[in-house]
């Protein structure tokens, strides 16, 4: 009997250690990456120039896709660019060009959304 309870620990710990590593198959982006997408990119008509946004960018696994997300917040005096992780990043839901979205799927080196958020 105890070598059976001693299976179920070793399993039980073989399985939840399996679950720990699901967490390291998240990637984060690279100031390279940063630097080539940022040096692509064009931003919304009514935007400010890029260098003017608080930049914070994280890396998404989507399947096996990495896509490259951002968020970049206008404040006078609050420049330049972060890496975070995602649920670091800020959440504002108003502030039109204030606050800009980019989604960039690294593999396929294409911009899949960029946008503007909506005036409150």
């Amino acid at each position: 009997m105890r070598a059976g309870r001693f299976s179920i620990i070793v399993w039980m710990a073989a399985f939840f250690a399996g679950l720990g590593m699901a967490s390291a198959e998240s990637w984060s982006p690279d100031t390279a990456l940063v630097a080539k997408v940022e040096k692509e990119l064009v931003l919304p008509r009514s935007s400010k120039p890029l260098k003017e946004y608080k930049r914070y960018y994280f890396g998404i696994l989507s399947g096996k896709e990495r896509i490259l997300g951002a968020v970049f917040v206008y404040k006078e005096g609050e420049a330049g660019a972060l890496i975070v992780k995602e649920a670091e990043a800020p959440q504002i839901l108003d502030g039109g060009c204030g606050v800009i979205h980019l989604k960039y799927d690294v593999d396929g080196q294409k911009v899949i959304s960029l946008f503007c958020n909506g005036e409150a």
